[in-house]
């Protein structure tokens, strides 16, 4: 996986060691929650006039599907490490 997405994901590394595995779930939830604020700013700036609605479109959709795919992730990672095996 790459964590490039947020510093999230570095903060719980030791010594260039991937994090266990509850600090990478956090980190996917972390990311989602700053697409969805990200999202929710550009709807603030499309009602007071700030952009257009072509360009609260595009950045919209892109910010939702980026939501939508750390959310699918980490509920992925969630039940991956709850499922006994």
């Amino acid at each position: 996986m790459n964590l490039r997405f947020s510093n999230r994901g570095r903060e719980g590394r030791v010594h260039g060691k991937f994090p266990d595995n509850q600090v990478f779930v956090w980190g996917f939830s972390g990311a989602a929650n700053d697409a969805d604020d990200e999202s929710e700013n550009l709807h603030r700036k499309l009602l007071s006039g700030e952009i257009d609605l072509g360009e609260f479109i595009q950045k919209y959709r892109k910010q939702r599907i980026l939501f939508h795919r750390r959310t699918l992730i980490r509920m992925a990672a969630l039940t991956s490490l709850t499922t006994p095996g």
